[in-house]
């Protein structure tokens, strides 16, 4: 503390002014030296004590001048003191009161007492207290004390700021005058500087002031000391600024306001300043930010503001707000009763009017001392005191109307307990006093929600106890309540971020209710992003009673990598303490990417100069012939058949499997066995739609099989992935080029190289390939082209669905969406369930499904249809050439009579023309054969082309019935072979070479299961057709519709390409040679059970006999 020494002789006292020195001293109380008199004209009673100098007279009693180390400007104060007097400087470090009742003890016929502090209305702060009423209630007896140091007309002069101020003051003064018998005059407004607005008037008396004042006219003057305008406050970011306006001119700025505004934490702001009220202050709010993405919410709580000691609740309704939300009309200027500024404004305080209310006094104490406690009216704070202390005190409020115990809360909201400090924060109210009628907090009508009982712990209730363990409140006289936790959700169901972000905050709100402590649940959870995109968090959140918002952090990875949009959520479970989840309790966040992606041309190469391509790569090529070269090729034709260009396709060079011609099999052709070609080493780049373009051509002569192929395919990581193949046909096909894309995608962000192979797998074929042209790039970043898959979807009724595919092509970056609907044609309500909708492809999805019920009704119907069509593509996907797709329905009821096929393999054909080839593959042996399949049944095979979906044809087969008509059921598909120049049935025939012990094993098949369905003869001329014959074909060529004639067969001759068995690894011996038709049983026939015919044959020597 400081000490006070003298440093003037007794002699100079009439010629100056004693000057006061403050030197640091030892820490105790220091009495000034000399005790003289100072006397004034007295005052007279009821009337302001205006402080002016006084005549020194050295024959009046003694005066003591105390004075709170926390005054400003305090040598001023020490070198205006009147030499005369006792002046002693109080230790703020403990009671004041205590203080001045020791040094009282130690003087007798003291005529006025003086003591210099701050004050605010109805207290005074002396040392480490704040004196108010009830505290001279708790210090009656040392205060009664004071009256025997005290001559009988003595004064006591209070110079706080507005200590006498309201009803608070006048009280606080009476009761002061009561406890001492000496007259008591106080100040009710600012004292200290006339520069800063403040007066040395003591306004406020009770009995006859004698005195003079302290304080000589030129320490009045230079005094600069005055009492301060405080603002309670917090930022709900910390960043908020705040300014205090007087008659709307700013006179100070505070940037940065701290506190945790949902919490309910405050920090506190000054201002210096005197003789100002209420309804010249504005607090304003001046920069909002909301950043959505950035999940910032800059918000201004302010708590209350105290001026001269009163203090001013923001949320009373005489408070006017511009910046307020509510839910019920938003931001609209008013008396809102909140604390929040929501944006941009201010709040415009009232002059307290202190009307006539009811009197409210609490007798309360702490455990520690520490406690706080808030008077609520109505639920709205209008009082609060901090740090209550261990003894019981008396707090009082003057009300502005008349108050009921029923309105009347008490709580407490600063709950500690730290049991390795010994520390267990606890309230005890032990009761009210309403206009001098008592309130018990232990009685059966207080409703308390944070008393603790050994039965149940800290719940809401009844409980007639005076104690509230943790944070909560005592409501008086009141109904039994249900208190209202509130629900908790989130603020957004979805938030698009940059991945630059760095720190993304979510905003977890309690509404509806914020009674108690309550807490919910939360956890991220991965969509399209992982943990390497983003922070992932989990825990539990803990709302106190009263608060209404938390907020949770979480860190974006701002990686190198390039990337679509990526996903994650946040949500919120498992709510406690009687709250409710919200409407809200998941939040989308999805992450944009900020890194750039290489497009353009990565890889090119039309062989025109040289090329880093390798042949035969593995070291496994099994080609004796026609190897792979880049180079310029020279023309190879056989007949009419163009088997090699001479020349690439933009330039005259290409790669080529064997560059010289050669005219027959094993000359320059490929020739038994596999050739391939191998490119450099390929980076693609990371996140990029990549696409492979080539040209090529295979070319071959009739002898060809589909064994024989050229292939394209992508080597990974040492795999081998196929992308693209093509198979030869037992017919002669030219050399033409054609175009090849790929798309390389899903191997972006590795290394690849591309393989071309060709092969003559059998070795008996002429064969010879070439590519041109080879490109990789990196396209655009392109939404895609949406298309239906398959245009013509054919089903069975008795199927209960049908299924249209839809797929994205030409780029799958994004989320992108169409829309579909159903369309009625022949089909309508009664044959299939209506639908429409919108499918969505995420990032990087490239195909989704339309499911339809088909309804398997009893209705006998003919083929029905309804169309699937796509529209609206959203996000920059557009729509490709294929919109809809038409969707047929076989009818499964028909009671009508049929005529039907019955397909019976004749065996006696089996045992014809029976043969093993050795010059067909040379090094091959090739059981040859001759096959026959005829309709025994009572109706043709007919078989119609339907949709066509590539080189694909589904398949109907045409049943006639007896009343004249007929009816079509699914039965397979045609398959396109460009080798043949037509379609042939898929599926029609298998051939198998059977051990004849009892195991019946297949020990070799026909590769031959397609045929095209002719009349060759007529072997049953006894059967009956009772319908016409095979309709829409000439008789001898296979066109969209095919069969076989009731009495008639199909022939197909032991000389056919792929009529024959490979039995070059089979043993010598006796086997059974078996025909199987319609082995998927996909034709409807009079008898299923004899579609098989097998004959016995002995191989043996490289020859082949029946028998």
């Amino acid at each position: 503390m400081f000490g006070i020494q003298k440093s003037i002789s007794r002699r100079s006292i009439n010629s100056r002014s004693a000057l006061w020195n403050l030197t640091s001293l030892e820490e105790r109380i220091m009495l000034a030296g000399d005790v003289g008199a100072a006397v004034a004209l007295p005052a007279e009673v009821g009337q302001p004590v205006h402080l002016n100098s006084a005549a020194v007279q050295p024959e009046t009693p003694r005066s003591v001048v105390f004075v709170d180390p926390s005054v400003p400007d305090l040598e001023t104060v020490a070198n205006g003191i009147d030499p005369s007097a006792d002046m002693i400087l109080l230790d703020g470090a403990t009671s004041g009161l205590d203080q001045i009742s020791r040094v009282l003890s130690q003087h007798r016929d003291v005529a006025s007492i003086h003591i210099i502090a701050h004050g605010a209305s109805g207290s005074i702060q002396l040392g480490n207290q704040t004196v108010d009423e009830a505290a001279l209630i708790n210090h009656q007896s040392e205060l009664r004390a004071w009256s025997s140091s005290l001559t009988e007309n003595a004064d006591i002069l209070l110079y706080g700021c507005s200590t006498g101020e309201g009803e608070a003051g006048a009280s606080f003064v009476r009761r002061l005058a009561a406890m001492t018998g000496a007259d008591i005059a106080a100040s009710t407004d600012a004292t200290g500087s006339e520069r800063l607005g403040a007066d040395w008037d003591l306004e406020h008396s009770v009995g006859v002031i004698d005195a003079a004042l302290a304080l000589d006219s030129r320490a009045m003057q230079r005094f600069n000391g005055t009492l301060e305008i405080s603002i309670r406050a917090a930022g709900v970011t910390n960043e908020e600024q705040m300014e205090l306006q007087i008659d709307g001119v700013t006179v100070a700025t505070y940037d940065n306001v701290g506190g945790d505004a949902y919490g309910g934490q405050f920090q506190t702001f000054t201002y210096n300043v005197d003789g100002v009220s209420a309804d010249r202050v504005r607090i304003a709010f001046t920069n909002d930010l909301y950043d959505e993405a950035a999940g910032i919410d800059r918000n201004l709580r302010v708590d209350s503001i105290a001026i001269d000691g009163t203090t001013y609740q923001t949320e009373s309704p005489d408070v006017f707000s511009t910046g307020t939300w509510l839910s019920g009309d938003g931001i609209t200027p008013g008396f809102r009763e909140s604390e929040f500024l929501h944006t941009d404004g201010y709040f415009q305080f009232a002059e307290d009017q202190s009307p006539d209310g009811s009197l409210i006094e609490i007798v309360a104490s702490g455990a520690t001392g520490d406690e706080n406690l808030q008077l609520e009216i109505d639920g709205v704070v209008v009082q609060s005191w901090e740090s209550i202390g261990t003894a019981n005190a008396v707090l009082s409020y003057q009300a502005t109307e008349t108050v009921t115990a029923d309105r009347v809360r008490i709580s407490f909201d600063n709950d500690l307990y730290d049991p390795d400090n010994g520390i267990d924060r606890n309230l005890d109210v032990d009761r009210i006093v309403i206009d001098a009628t008592v309130y018990e907090t232990e009685s059966p009508d207080v409703f308390s929600t944070s008393t603790w009982l050994p039965g149940d712990g800290i719940t809401p209730g009844f409980r007639q106890s005076e104690t509230l363990h943790a944070n909560g409140y005592f409501q008086y006289a009141s109904e039994p309540v249900s208190t209202n936790p509130g629900t908790i959700g989130l603020t957004l169901g979805e938030l698009t971020i940059d991945e630059s972000l760095g720190t993304l905050n979510f905003i977890v709100f309690r509404e509806g209710g914020a009674d108690g402590v309550v807490t919910v649940d939360y956890a991220t959870s991965n969509g399209t992003a992982g943990n390497g995109d983003y922070e992932n968090i989990s825990g539990t959140l803990t709302f106190d009673d009263g608060v209404t918002g938390q907020q949770l952090s979480l860190q974006i990875t701002d990686d190198d990598f390039y990337e679509s949009d990526e996903t994650f959520s946040l949500s919120i479970s498992n709510p406690t303490g009687g709250a409710l989840l919200g409407a809200t309790t998941s939040q989308l966040v999805t992450i944009t990417d900020n890194d750039d992606v290489f497009t353009g041309v990565i890889f090119e190469d039309s062989f025109e100069g040289s090329t880093n391509w390798t042949a035969n790569p593995f070291g496994t090529d099994t080609a004796t012939t026609g190897q792979w070269a880049a180079g310029s090729p020279e023309s190879t034709t056989s007949g009419s058949t163009t088997l090699q260009l001479d020349s690439g396709l933009t330039g005259s060079r290409a790669l080529v499997t064997g560059l010289a011609a050669g005219g027959s099999v094993g000359s320059y052709d490929v020739d038994s066995g596999l050739t391939s070609v191998l490119s450099p080493e390929i980076a693609l780049p990371d996140g990029a739609e990549i696409e492979l373009s080539f040209s090529y051509y295979l070319a071959y002569l009739n002898n060809a099989s589909n064994d024989d192929f050229f292939h394209a395919a992508v080597i990974v990581d040492g795999n081998d992935i196929e992308l693209y193949s093509d198979h030869a046909h037992d017919a002669d096909q030219s050399a033409q080029w054609q175009d090849v894309t790929l798309d390389l995608s899903a191997y972006a962000g590795q290394t690849v190289q591309i393989l071309f192979e060709a092969a003559d797998e059998m070795g008996a074929s002429l064969i010879e390939a070439a590519v041109d042209d080879v490109k990789i790039e990196s396209l655009p970043a392109l939404p895609g082209t949406i298309s239906v898959a398959t245009t013509g979807v054919n089903i069975d009724e008795s199927n209960g669905t049908a299924t249209v595919v839809v797929e994205r092509t030409n780029g799958r970056v994004g989320t992108v969406s169409v829309d579909f609907a159903t369309v009625d044609g022949s089909a309508d309500a009664s044959d299939y369930t209506a639908t429409s909708g919108t499918l969505t492809f995420a990032d990087g999805e490239s195909q989704q499904t339309v499911t339809i019920e088909i309804n398997d009704d009893a209705t006998d119907e003919d083929l029905e249809s309804f169309t699937l069509v796509i529209s609206n593509p959203t996000n920059g996907a557009v729509l490709g050439s294929d919109t809809s797709a038409v969707v047929t329905i076989a009818d499964n009821d028909s009671t009508v009579a049929d005529y039907l096929p019955d397909m019976l393999p004749i065996a006696s054909t089996l045992l014809q023309n029976l043969s093993i080839d050795t010059s067909e593959i040379p090094g091959r042996e090739l059981l040859r054969f001759s096959t026959e399949v005829a309709n025994g049944g009572d109706g043709p095979l007919e078989i119609w082309g339907g949709s066509v979906s590539g080189n694909s044809q589904q398949v109907f087969q045409r049943v006639y019935q007896a009343d004249g008509g007929f009816r079509d059921q699914l039965a397979g598909e045609f398959v396109y072979h460009p080798g043949h120049g037509h379609i042939h049935f898929e599926g029609f025939a298998t051939y198998d070479l059977i051990l004849t012990d009892t195991s019946g094993n297949v020990v070799a098949s026909g590769g031959k299961t397609s045929f095209c369905l002719i009349n060759i003869r007529q072997p049953l001329p006894d059967a009956t057709a009772n319908a016409g014959q095979v309709h829409g074909r000439g008789g001898d060529s296979c066109g969209n519709v095919q069969g076989i004639s009731t009495g008639y067969s199909d022939v197909y001759s032991a000389s056919l390409d792929d009529q024959w068995i490979d039995v070059t690894d089979v043993a010598d011996g006796q086997y059974y040679l078996e025909i199987t038709t319609d082995p998927e049983n996909n034709i409807q026939e009079t008898d299923e059970t004899n579609n098989t015919a097998r004959v016995l044959i002995t191989i043996g020597n490289g020859q082949v006999t029946g028998g």
